[in-house]
């Protein structure tokens, strides 16, 4: 099972000279996760994700800047990069990912290093439903004691643990019951919030006097977990074949699902759990 049956090709990329919302609109337009830096020779220098442009977006350093301002020169992480190559087997570029605690790998040619795809979670993921069927139980590979919020918690604390976990979904419980799922993509990528059931807008409006007449004044509201989540989320059992996880997430576009014993809630299972599968690593 070689890199090149599943990489992804061509690769989407960006310049140091473009600023984050240029990226984020290349991430929205391509439904993607993550662009490749180039050089001024199309040579692969880095990776920016929609995990990084959560992270600068609630930092303190940044948040205060709109996105036009910073660019891909000022965030790039001074790291070496890391690579495959077409003939690559799949358990090495999945050690890989799982050593590096990266979500993709740019694919370059072994001599001139030109940039022909990028491998990602997402495509290993169908090799895993080739090649890993019956290996694995969704027990065997879930991360137990996912991170969980409140129906009521806001907006910021959900980015705060975002960004404090290097996670990219929480989940909603009700009682130990899943009821909906949060994920990076609903915070920063979404065009608009849709408000929860029953709530009205989060933009109110009362009536203001003002010296000879009345002037109607927007009230806005902060959203909270109730009104960002995907409810009712699709959930897996602990004890069904992980690969059966690995065909829903391809099928629905998913990176993560919650796992459940009965209606209770008892881990989550990750492309990066899956990832882990594929190298050999558990837990």
């Amino acid at each position: 099972m070689k890199v090149s049956r599943y990489m992804s090709s061509p690769v989407i990329t960006t310049r140091l000279t473009d600023n984050l919302a240029y990226v984020r609109n290349l991430l929205l337009k391509h439904g993607i996760s993550r662009v490749v830096i180039v050089d001024e020779k199309l040579k692969p220098i880095g990776i920016i994700t929609k995990g990084d442009i959560v992270r600068i977006m609630a930092s303190k350093e940044w948040r205060d800047r709109p996105l036009e301002s910073i660019y891909v020169s000022d965030v790039k992480e001074p790291i070496e990069l890391k690579l495959a190559t077409p003939q690559m087997t799949i358990k090495k570029a999945a050690k890989t990912m799982v050593k590096n605690w990266i979500s993709g790998l740019p694919v370059v040619t072994p001599i001139t290093g030109d940039l022909v795809g990028i491998i990602t979670k997402t495509d290993l993921m169908r090799a895993f439903v080739e090649g890993y069927r019956g290996t694995y139980l969704v027990s065997d590979l879930m991360t137990k004691y996912p991170v969980t919020v409140k129906r009521t918690h806001s907006i910021f604390k959900i980015q705060e643990l975002l960004a404090k976990h290097n996670i990219s979904r929480v989940v909603v419980v009700d009682n130990d019951r899943p009821v909906g799922i949060i994920t990076e993509t609903d915070i920063v990528f979404s065009k608009h919030v849709k408000p929860a059931p029953n709530k009205g807008k989060f933009v109110k409006q009362r009536v203001k006097q003002y010296k000879d007449r009345e002037m109607a004044v927007r009230i806005y509201m902060v959203p909270v977990a109730e009104d960002l989540m995907t409810p009712d989320p699709y959930v897996i059992e602990a004890n069904e074949d992980a690969a059966k996880a690995a065909e829903i997430m391809i099928e629905y576009g998913f990176s993560g699902m919650p796992v459940v014993e009965g209606e209770r809630l008892v881990g989550i299972i990750t492309k990066t759990d899956l990832v882990k599968g594929i190298a050999g690593v558990r837990g």
